[in-house]
């Protein structure tokens, strides 16, 4: 992989140079003339089980039974190989690529996983699919073919919805596409992640106030299932219809260990252990520095994020506000019995927090559900530790 990209890069660079030359002889190398009865569609493919397949697929089809055409374009492929693949994903240069597959293999890899899959056609002349199916082939044989993957606005939906536009001027309604839909990234994920709790909770905790933000038709086309749904009423395709239908999987129990659930529990266990007194003071402060540091490190995480990606969707993240790097300090403050500091930090965050709280519906980032609990937790230790300095003081 790494000898091929630095190939592809290579070629990146030289193209400028020669492609307007050899325009008429880049087709005739890498695309063949389609027939009248060729046909170009898009193909969506439901939810997967694994985290990476959970948000579904969107792939392009050359069908022309007289040219013995019938291979998927798709913009999804990626490489785990890749040196530093976590970093580099959180980062936002992890190289995504065009990868191409007949059709008879890309049916039996989802149908193998279970996964519905869909089909329109894309209702435009023979000359335009043609100048289509060149583009596709071109960028497969060129430099084109990498990009750095961007969750909301670059990815194997929002390319080919890109290549869709391209190609249909004639019909392309500006209009229609910026119209605002009510609606925001946060929201059009919630359908998708509604069964999946803790994975709605990391996504949700994780997206910054970039995921509130009112979005028009287009960009809400991000996700496959929206976009197979929105596309017809553009007039460039059919309504997708199921060329395999997912055989029901078993009923499963609602699962008990719901993020809600799990810190509703830790939060009365804490507040019990304050209330009760029934360990000493000393244990207490070492659970107080658990607690403070774990909210503290999971702040430097996101603050690092903040700095380090070049994810819009990462950044600015109010979730800073209770999930502080500066917790950390409080944590050694409390260890230390640096009792000044350890009381400004307490009267500083729990403000912070009654605030959040109080404003819960108005701040401009909407915070998961989820950690209410966490937030009148660390509220009500905060508040203890106040009490405790005053009533030292008098």
């Amino acid at each position: 992989m790494s000898l091929s990209g630095s190939r592809i890069r290579i070629i990146t660079c030289i193209t400028p140079i020669w492609l307007l030359m050899l325009v008429p002889s880049v087709k005739t190398i890498f695309a063949e003339t389609l027939s009248n009865e060729a046909q170009i569609s898009i193909l969506t493919v439901d939810s997967g089980k694994e985290i990476w397949t959970v948000f579904g697929h969107t792939a392009i089809r050359i069908h022309d039974p007289i040219n013995n055409i019938d291979e998927v374009y798709n913009y999804g492929t990626f490489d785990f190989d890749q040196n530093r693949f976590y970093l580099k994903f959180l980062r936002g240069n992890l190289i995504y690529y065009l990868s191409r597959d007949s059709f008879d293999h890309f049916l039996k890899t989802y149908t193998a996983e279970n996964r519905t899959i869909w089909e329109q056609q894309l209702l435009f002349q023979s000359e335009v699919l043609q100048k289509l199916y060149d583009s596709l082939s071109t960028n497969y044989h060129s430099g084109n073919r990498d990009y750095y993957y961007n969750f909301f606005e670059d990815n194997c939906t929002t390319r080919i919805l890109n290549l869709i536009i391209a190609f249909a001027s004639e019909k392309y309604s500006e209009e229609y596409l910026l119209q605002p839909v009510n609606s925001t990234y946060r929201k059009e994920l919630k359908p998708i992640l509604l069964n999946r709790p803790w994975i709605a909770f990391g996504v949700n905790l994780l997206l910054g106030r970039y995921g509130d933000q009112h979005i028009n038709l287009r960009q809400s086309m991000f996700l496959p299932v929206t976009l197979m749904k929105k596309l017809p009423g553009t007039g460039w395709t059919t309504e997708g219809a199921t060329i395999y239908k997912a055989k029901t999987a078993p009923s499963q129990a609602k699962e008990f260990f719901m993020p809600i659930t799990i810190f509703w529990i830790v939060a009365f266990a804490l507040a019990w252990e304050k209330i009760s007194k029934v360990t000493n003071q000393r244990f207490s402060d070492k659970i107080d520095i658990i607690v403070y540091s774990i909210a503290g490190t999971f702040g430097i995480f996101l603050f690092f994020l903040k700095i380090y990606s070049l994810h819009p969707s990462l950044q600015t993240n109010m979730n800073l506000l209770w999930a502080n790097p500066l917790l950390v300090i409080y944590a050694f403050a409390i260890n230390f019995r640096w009792k000044k500091i350890t009381f400004a930090i307490a009267l500083l965050y729990s403000t912070i927090l009654f605030f959040i709280l109080i404003t819960w519906n108005k701040i401009p980032q909407k915070f998961p559900l989820e950690i209410m609990p966490l937030l009148l937790i660390l509220a009500f230790r905060s508040m203890n530790r106040i009490f405790r300095f005053v009533n030292i003081k008098e």
